[in-house]
C-alpha cells in the first residue's frame, strides 16, 4: 500500500491520555503536522488506500487546519478524496490536471478543514483543560478501473500552516 494509516484505535472519543510511543496522537497544537510520502507504486484494480488522522478543531474556528494533497499518477482515472467527519461529514473530490513537464496526471488538493462552528467541544487529553471538537480526516486514493495503475505516488500532509505544493487554500 502506498500510504499507511495512523495506528490510533480509539479516535475520537476515549483517547488515551497522551500518545502511545510511536503514535503521534491527535493534532491539537498550532505546530502539529504529519506528512506521508510515497513514489512509484502500483494500485491494483479496485484498490483503495487511505491516510487517516484525527485533529481537534476549535469551535470558534481557530486554528484552521490545512491539508495538502499532491498525488502524481500515470492515470486520470483515480478517485482522490478528502473526508472530514465530526457531527457532520464533508467530502471533497480532487480532480486531476495533466502536467506535460512531468508526463503525469496531478491530483492537487489544498483544503482548509471545515470549522465545527456551533458544535460542543470536549476536553483535549493532556492539554491543561483545552477544549475543542474532535474531527477525523481521511484522504483516500482509489483505482476504480479493471486494470492496475502504475507510477502512482505523492505527498499527503495534515495540519500544516503552509503548503509544500499549495499557493492557496479552499475552505470546506
Amino acid at each position: 500500500m502506498p500510504w499507511v494509516v495512523n495506528p490510533g484505535t480509539t479516535w475520537p472519543y476515549f483517547l488515551t491520555p497522551g500518545p502511545v510511543p510511536g503514535e503521534p496522537g491527535c493534532m491539537w497544537d498550532a505546530d502539529d503536522r504529519y506528512k506521508y510520502t510515497n513514489s512509484g507504486n502500483v494500485l491494483v484494480a479496485g484498490a483503495s488506500v487511505s491516510v487517516i488522522e484525527c485533529l481537534y478543531a476549535s469551535p470558534t474556528g481557530y486554528p484552521s487546519r490545512n491539508h495538502d494533497i499532491y498525488v502524481l499518477s500515470a492515470s486520470p482515472n483515480l478517485i482522490v478524496t478528502m473526508k472530514a467527519e465530526w457531527s457532520r461529514i464533508v467530502i471533497a473530490t480532487v480532480l486531476p490536471t495533466y502536467d506535460s513537464s512531468l508526463h503525469s496526471w496531478v491530483y492537487l488538493g489544498c483544503y482548509k478543514a471545515p470549522q465545527p462552528l456551533g458544535d460542543t467541544p470536549v476536553t483535549i487529553p493532556d492539554s491543561n483543560g483545552g477544549q475543542a471538537v474532535p474531527q477525523l480526516v481521511t484522504i483516500s486514493v482509489a483505482n476504480p478501473t479493471s486494470h492496475k495503475i502504475g507510477n502512482t505516488g505523492g505527498v499527503i500532509a495534515f495540519g500544516q500552516p503552509y503548503g509544500d505544493h499549495c499557493s492557496g487554500w479552499i475552505q470546506l
